[in-house]
């Protein structure tokens, strides 16, 4: 699978993700400090980082990401054969064309 094989179909105006996605990431700057205080460092970066995660898959979800697969099926020619067995090939004719007159 490619790149070129995956196709976007935003769910809302491409602006409008952006613009949710800089509120998001300047709402986890701004919130750091604040909940560094109350929980200690390694704590605050790992919910940082998970909060971040769920940022970002909400925006991925907004994008409507589709993966399309060509699948092409070879078959072999066909060929028909077709007899005609009705009463009417017996009649006389010339070159095989039934009623005809001759000149």
């Amino acid at each position: 699978m490619n790149w070129k094989d995956i196709t976007l179909s935003p769910l809302l105006p491409l602006w409008l993700i952006l613009a949710l996605l800089g509120l998001g990431i300047l709402a986890l700057i701004l919130q750091y400090p604040r909940l560094r205080t109350r929980v200690g460092g390694s704590r605050c970066l790992w919910l940082s980082v998970l909060r971040l995660g769920a940022l970002l898959m909400l925006v991925g979800c907004f994008l409507d990401p589709a993966s399309t697969e060509r699948v092409e099926k070879k078959s072999s020619p066909t060929l028909a054969l077709f007899v005609d067995t009705s009463s009417t090939m017996g009649l006389p004719g010339k070159g095989g064309r039934a009623g005809s007159k001759k000149p």
